[in-house]
């Protein structure tokens, strides 16, 4: 069975080997095994993916008594907020749900703040009802043209590659959350139109919504016009904000 001590003088002794080249006189790997409380297990941290990625694969394979037990990158090419997963896209919070607070906070406090690439605040920030928030973050998104493109939906460079998809798919998502929402429940499924739209904002919409339903319409100076909703028998499930 391997353990800690084999796994430290096949990893230390290699590391003292590049960093210092033997400048140390005397110095024995197998005084490992003289280090009082050695135990048969090694834990590793690794922080950074890039190099760590394989650094952890060498690790794993070099003793069954190493664990990798914390795993960090601060690459900013390869980041999301995790903890808003619960307001999108599994819904648990929403503006009109219990303990937005919560939501709130977690928004307000969130790690990477940005509007670029998968980055989903413009989303988030929509589902909360942050209307002046979300529009700033949509528009802050639709400039983000590729200097280097002819075209001004090549959005990007921002996570990989241009024209980044990612980009403008959360740009579209964050659109049609800003003009509707559906929520369900025990009663069935609520269609919100108009959610996180800013005060004064006119809109000509055609959405789709579950239960293959359609809403169409417009709003025009604070008043819906030509309201239309297919099939007919889910107008009682609009709401408007």
């Amino acid at each position: 069975m391997h353990t800690r001590r084999d796994f430290i003088k096949k990893t230390g002794a290699g590391a003292i080997g590049l960093t210092i080249g033997g400048a140390l006189p005397g110095f024995s790997v197998s005084g490992y095994s003289r280090i009082v409380g050695a135990n048969d297990r090694v834990n590793v941290a690794i922080a950074g993916l890039n190099r760590g990625n394989s650094l952890t694969q060498n690790f794993a394979r070099q003793t069954a008594a190493c664990e990798i037990v914390t795993i960090c990158d601060v690459d900013k090419r390869n980041i999301e907020n995790p903890e808003l997963y619960a307001v999108f896209p599994f819904r648990l919070f929403a503006y009109d749900k219990p303990n937005l607070d919560w939501a709130l906070e977690a928004y307000k406090n969130r790690l990477h703040k940005m509007v670029n690439g998968w980055a989903q605040d413009d989303i988030d920030a929509a589902y909360l009802g942050l209307r002046e928030e979300t529009i700033n973050s949509l528009l802050r998104r639709a400039m983000n043209k590729d200097k280097n493109s002819r075209f001004p939906v090549f959005w990007g460079p921002n996570f990989d590659w241009i024209p980044d998809q990612d980009h403008g798919g959360i740009l579209t998502a964050g659109i049609q959350a800003m003009v509707m929402q559906v929520s369900s429940n025990s009663a069935g499924s609520t269609i919100d139109l108009f959610p996180a739209l800013p005060a004064g904002w006119n809109c000509d919409f055609k959405l789709h919504a579950p239960f293959q339903t359609t809403v169409k319409g417009k709003l025009i100076d604070g008043k819906v016009t030509g309201l239309k909703v297919e099939p007919k028998e889910r107008e009682k499930d609009v709401k408007i904000n």
